[in-house]
């Protein structure tokens, strides 16, 4: 799919209204923030900036990607290597010489202490033991860890107040708002799909995504129902027996970096015993979704949520089209 520049558009706008309650997130009354400023972090931690951040750290292709969409490029010293970037923004931090800092699993204090960062944006859980060693050595810290699609919105809202970029913040999650509110609006009524999303397999089992991952909040906002919604966690490691009694309408491969590894590919979940009995492959409704737009928590998960529209419901957002 295309990915075209968002825009509020009035009569969407109305969508907003009637889909208010999935989407509400609190934003900022005021239009400029007054230093200094206080914000506090996914995790519980209060951050006080007595100046708005001019050298920042990303740790994570997602916090890369807020920067970005929020107009911060050009106050970015350092971030990790990721090869699912978007193009213009690889180009950008290749042409601006933006310090590498390491990969998102490993990176180097010393490397980041040397850039003198006035805030450093990173994630929960594997980069906990990294963002406290820097918080210890008295660096300005953000976790930005969302769950869903609100919890996206409220980190670019985050972000926003903790830079300046108040009325900026406010234009994009307004205008993803929309966009999502729009989707949403018109599968509503519609019948729901049931979904499995495999990233990986291997001889301990299948790979998917739980109750509380990105993954089960777009396949709901966009007119499914994952088949592990009621599993705990973000992540799932199940049977090929919970899979065939399942028995999804839709496959989706979320096409990555673990599905490469394991080799994941329509062809491979076809010939696997037993699953011709799964309805998604009788009726040849296997899909392949890039999982940097279902699995970062970044602006772009809007286009993750516009393709899973598209596989769901083809009859009302046209023809998904993979290679987009």
């Amino acid at each position: 799919m295309n990915k075209t520049k968002l825009t509020i558009v009035g009569v969407i706008l109305i969508a907003v209204i009637v889909t208010a309650a999935f989407f509400t997130t609190q934003l900022p009354k005021k239009t400029v923030a007054a230093l200094p400023v206080r914000v506090v972090d996914d995790i519980g931690r209060a951050i006080t900036l007595s100046s708005y951040p001019n050298r920042i750290v990303s740790l994570a292709p997602s916090c890369t990607e807020i920067l970005f969409a929020l107009g911060l490029e050009n106050r970015i010293v350092g971030s990790v290597s990721y090869d699912g970037y978007p193009q213009d923004i690889q180009n950008w931090l290749t042409a601006n010489n933006v310090s590498v800092v390491g990969n998102f699993g490993q990176v180097s204090i010393e490397e980041i202490k040397s850039l003198q960062p006035d805030l450093v944006l990173g994630t929960g859980g594997y980069q906990d033991p990294t963002t406290q060693a820097l918080e210890g050595l008295g660096m300005n810290v953000m976790t930005l860890s969302p769950i869903g699609f609100k919890g996206v919105l409220n980190d670019i809202a985050l972000v926003g107040n903790a830079t300046g970029k108040i009325s900026e913040q406010r234009t994009l999650v307004a205008n993803l708002t929309s966009s999502a509110a729009a989707i949403v609006d018109k599968v509503q009524e519609l019948n729901k799909t049931s979904v499995y999303v495999e990233y990986y397999f291997d001889s301990t089992g299948f790979g998917s995504y739980g109750g509380s991952s990105f993954v089960n909040d777009l396949i709901s906002m966009a007119g499914g129902i994952n088949v592990f919604a009621g599993w705990q966690g973000q992540y799932v490691t199940t049977s090929s027996e919970v899979i065939v009694s399942a028995n999804p309408q839709i496959i989706i491969i979320s096409n990555g970096i673990m599905s490469s590894l394991a080799g994941l590919t329509p062809q491979v979940v076809i010939q696997r015993p037993g699953w011709n009995e799964i309805r998604a492959i009788q009726n040849n409704r296997i899909y392949l979704v890039n999982e940097d737009l279902i699995t970062l928590g970044g602006p772009d998960v809007i286009y993750g949520l516009e393709d899973l529209a598209q596989i769901i419901h083809p009859e009302v957002f046209g023809t998904y089209n993979a290679t987009g």
